[in-house]
């Protein structure tokens, strides 16, 4: 399929009609349905743009069907990229309510995506880019929700990157008490 250049459109809304003619432009083709994920190979790449990050529910239908398409077709060899999040991905917390898109690679535009770093993201964001979309300084706009903190991690272990604070043992800390909560066990 690595010669032909495909875009699929699945609602015909104003927006998806713009879309549409703008492809016929650039001498895209546009299919009634998608192609077997047999005839996709590593020479190919699908550019996952099926919902945004506003899903708050499990995608149904023909939304499933092709997420389901799209991660056959990474199986095949073909690379996802992901614009935002990966189709199914919730962006504020990461978590997949039914099916959801593996990407190789996630452009969040505009901000970053709370939910590409929390519960099951980094295993389906792949590598996270940023895209400003020419908006200088781009968070001067919003205000965030929670912040990322990055830098050196010192004495880490090597841990899965999805996975809880009860999925790798526990720790009893025992201490004596401190001198002033003795003193101040004292006083009558």
């Amino acid at each position: 399929m690595s010669d032909r250049r495909v875009c699929v459109f699945s609602r015909a809304t104003l927006q998806s009609k713009k879309i549409a003619d703008f492809c016929g432009e650039l001498g895209v083709v546009k299919l009634k349905s998608l192609p077997e994920p047999s005839e996709i190979s590593s020479d190919d790449v699908i550019i996952d743009g099926l919902f945004g990050s506003g899903l708050n529910r499990p995608p149904t239908g023909s939304f499933a069907d092709a997420i389901d398409w799209m991660n056959l077709s990474r199986r095949n060899g073909a690379k996802v990229i992901a614009i935002d999040v990966p189709s199914g991905l919730n962006a504020s917390n990461g978590s997949t309510p039914g099916v959801a898109v593996k990407a190789d690679f996630t452009v969040m535009c505009l901000s970053s995506k709370q939910g590409c770093y929390t519960d099951k993201a980094p295993d389906l964001c792949g590598k996270l880019l940023f895209a400003n979309l020419g908006i200088e300084k781009p968070e001067n706009y919003t205000d965030p929700t929670a912040f990322l903190m990055e830098g050196p991690n010192y004495g880490v272990m090597n841990r899965p990157r999805v996975g809880h604070k009860g999925s790798f043992g526990n720790c009893l800390l025992y201490t004596s008490p401190s001198p002033r909560d003795v003193e101040e066990s004292r006083i009558p």
